[in-house]
Order: C-alpha cells, then structure tokens, then sequence
C-alpha cells in the first residue's frame, strides 16, 4: 500500500477504498501512451504567466547583471520552467490522474526528505 499523507488519504476516500500497488501499476500503464503522446506535442508554456518568485528573481538578476529584461528569457530560468510544468500538469490532473498522483507523491517525497537533510546538517555543524 501507498503512504500518503493523512490529509490527502482523508481527503480521498475513493483513493482509500481502491489504493493498492497492483491498482496504481495497471491504471499507470493504460495512462501511460496517452501521456507520451500529451508530453511530444508542444505544451505551450508560453501562455502562463509568469510566477511572482520569478518576477523577483528576474528583478534581482537585471541589477545584478546590468542587462534588459527583454534580454533575458524565462526558460532559462530553472524555477519557473518547472513551475509552469506544473501548471500544466494541474490542468490535466483529470486526463491522467495516476500520473498526477504519482507526481504529487514524487513532490511530497522530495520535500520530506529535504527537509530531513537539513536537519542532518544542521546537527553536524552544531557538534562540529
């Protein structure tokens, strides 16, 4: 079995009823060519606006660099790439919902074990 959060395992009780490895593996592979074919046509990120953390990174980056803001392009700004990602992939959270579950959890993973990082360190460099 999957573990969730407790708010998102409460939230969903239909995921509750049905949540096995088996379940999420078969409902994964029959989402699975609709979502090859989704992420080869263009996503069109261009349409989304830009986030405020970006409009503040890009801000510092014009002082710190001296250059336009028309010089500079937000695809090569790593955060708001992945930030309007995710925005597409929000919209589609219908079309393909064992992948936005899994992704979901890849995030929630991520940060949980960020944060375990950091408190590894932060032990270190107090007994150091």
């Amino acid at each position: 079995m999957l573990k969730l959060s407790s708010m998102t395992w409460q939230k969903n009780s239909k995921l509750q009823s049905s949540c096995s490895s088996k379940m999420i593996n078969s409902r994964l592979k029959e989402e699975m060519p609709k979502v090859l074919n989704a992420a080869k046509r263009d996503h069109g990120l261009d349409k989304y606006a830009p986030s405020r953390r970006y409009k503040t990174r890009l801000q510092r980056r014009i002082q710190r660099l001296g250059k336009d803001e028309s010089e500079l392009d937000w695809k090569e700004d790593g955060g708001e790439y992945a930030e309007r990602i995710w925005q597409w992939w929000k919209a589609r959270k219908k079309h393909y919902p064992m992948h936005y579950l899994a992704l979901r959890l890849i995030v929630l993973i991520q940060l949980s074990s960020c944060s375990v990082s950091v408190e590894s360190l932060l032990k270190t460099e107090r007994y150091s």
